[in-house]
């Protein structure tokens, strides 16, 4: 095979496209979808539309899918992307390009001096269509957060410790649950430096049970501190 062809998609954007919309992630989205408008898609309405998830574009892009879905709420809010639910389209969500407002966006100046992206995000959307529940459901197709931001501090725990001592990450449905659990405990008023040992016990035995394993860490005795506390503790008695 030649080095000199392609072995992949390739998706090519104009840096006056960045500029525009204010960042390259911006520019990659709008640049597929107009794409996938010229070579498919349906009319309605006036307008020509395809249908997109966050997982179609991470997959056509190799961007992360929190990274699309972010992108995609920016670029609807400020009116470049507009979306709708047809009913005759099975009520999944479809996407066009308002180019009037993209090409607006690209010679409008930025007041500020940077570049558009702050101007992208304070835009008012003028031709937003109200998309059903579906639409963000779509878009948070692999988002989903195990936890609170306190839960989160117990998921940490859990996932370092499981690197740590496996050399690999955990499954997903494992820190799930265990993010779920933490939330409900945390809400319990259980102590949260006790879930810390408690998810660290869970990566030690490679399960998701963080009631069993707080359980567990009560019964054995184990200090109610997470490792590295010790130190900081002792630390802050010394400089009194």
């Amino acid at each position: 095979m030649s080095a000199l062809l392609l072995t992949e998609r390739f998706v090519a954007v104009f840096p006056s496209l960045v500029r525009a919309l204010g960042g390259l992630p911006e520019a990659a989205i709008t640049q597929e979808i107009h794409y996938q408008l010229q070579v498919g898609g349906r009319d309605h309405d006036g307008h020509r539309w395809v249908p997109a998830t966050a997982r179609d574009l991470s997959e056509a892009l190799g961007i992360s899918p929190d990274s699309v879905s972010r992108t995609c709420r920016q670029l609807r809010d400020s009116g470049v992307l507009v979306t709708a639910n047809p009913e005759a389209f099975q009520r999944r969500t479809w996407w066009r390009i308002d180019y009037d407002r993209l090409d607006h966006l690209a010679k409008t100046p930025n007041r500020d001096g940077g570049n558009a992206k702050s101007q992208v995000a304070k835009s008012p959307n003028p031709n937003r269509e109200n998309a059903k529940s579906s639409t963000v459901i779509e878009l948070q197709e692999g988002e989903q957060k195990p936890s609170t931001v306190n839960g989160a501090v117990v998921v940490t725990a859990f996932v370092d410790r499981f690197k740590e001592v496996y050399q690999q990450e955990p499954d997903r449905q494992l820190i799930g649950r265990i993010g779920r659990d933490a939330k409900r405990m945390i809400g319990e008023g259980k102590p949260i430096e006790q879930l810390i040992l408690a998810a660290q016990q869970c990566a030690d035995d490679a399960h998701g049970n963080l009631p069993s394993a707080y359980t567990k860490t009560l019964k054995s005795g184990r200090k109610s501190e997470p490792r590295g506390f010790a130190g900081i503790r002792e630390f802050l008695e010394e400089a009194k």
